[in-house]
């Protein structure tokens, strides 16, 4: 009896620190593996698979669980695993989270890839944080300059004041930077004086 008991320490005690030993080696022979795997799928993509997919968003440091929602509208909106790789080599991976998560189609997909077309990316930006993806699984696509009055928190006003100034083409329109403000004077002076 007390033979079995030493036996199963001992057997217990090599196994731990054949863990603890195999630890890094594990980690360096998994990333070795995925390696490997990714080159493989670059002279084979019509062999890639949805893991392909999510393990390249990894690689990009792509937050879990925008990759746990990337994977999941893609299965429900039909997209396959090449066109998302497809799309991954020519426009990159942060584009594929807007357009994946902003619940483009698979055809709508495959047709910007055969036109070399790219989606309106800052309307589907809007899209896709509605769906729940987070600005930093998406690059920028326009310089957006935020700057916010320093205000002491005993003397902070019921609503900050916060001004929000997009990059504006020549000729277009002046931003609106508050409720209730209208850049160009009084309405009935536009209507001709007569307030619709």
């Amino acid at each position: 009896m007390v033979s079995t008991v030493v036996l199963l320490v001992t057997v217990a005690v090599v196994c731990a620190i054949g863990a603890l030993a195999s630890g890094p080696a594990t980690e360096r022979r998994r990333a070795r593996d995925l390696s490997r795997r990714l080159r493989y799928v670059e002279r084979h993509p019509q062999r890639v698979n949805l893991g392909d997919i999510e393990s390249l968003m990894r690689a990009h440091e792509m937050p879990e669980d925008e990759i746990r929602l990337l994977t999941a509208k893609a299965r429900s909106r039909g997209i396959r695993p090449l066109t998302m790789w497809m799309w991954v080599q020519q426009r990159g991976v942060h584009t594929l989270a807007v357009v994946v998560a902003a619940d483009l189609s698979h055809e709508a997909l495959i047709s910007h890839l055969a036109h070399g077309t790219v989606p309106d990316l800052a309307e589907l930006e809007v899209f896709a944080a509605l769906n729940g993806l987070t600005r930093s699984a998406a690059e920028p696509t326009r310089p957006v300059v935020v700057t916010a009055a320093a205000v002491a928190p005993s003397a902070r006003p019921a609503a900050p004041s916060v001004t929000a100034r997009h990059d504006v083409a020549p000729g277009a329109l002046p931003p609106v930077v508050a409720p209730g403000t209208w850049p160009y004077g009084d309405i009935r002076d536009i209507l001709g004086g007569s307030a619709a």
